[in-house]
């Protein structure tokens, strides 16, 4: 569960990686010159779900529809981006 794989990115020459949890620390934003490449909102999603199980051993499981009106639900309404505050 320590690693997340992250696929290549030719355009820029990294190749296929990964990431290790184990090896998480505070960065200050002044040390990062530029971001190179960034993960869409997938793969993100997938990360932060990844973090979250290494971190609380738990999964998350999340119903497919509404168990009061059988509404599908999807996972975005369960995280609001505090960016949007």
């Amino acid at each position: 569960m320590a690693f997340f794989p992250v696929p290549e990115f030719p355009l820029y020459g990294l190749d296929e990686s990964y990431v290790d949890l184990r090896l998480i620390w505070p960065v200050k934003q002044q040390v990062i010159a530029e971001r190179v490449v960034a993960f869409g909102p997938t793969a993100r999603a997938a990360l932060l779900g990844h973090l979250f199980t290494f971190l609380t051993a738990r999964r998350v499981v999340l119903p497919e529809a509404c168990s009061a009106c059988g509404a599908p639900f999807h996972p975005s309404t369960l995280l609001q981006d505090v960016r949007d505050e």
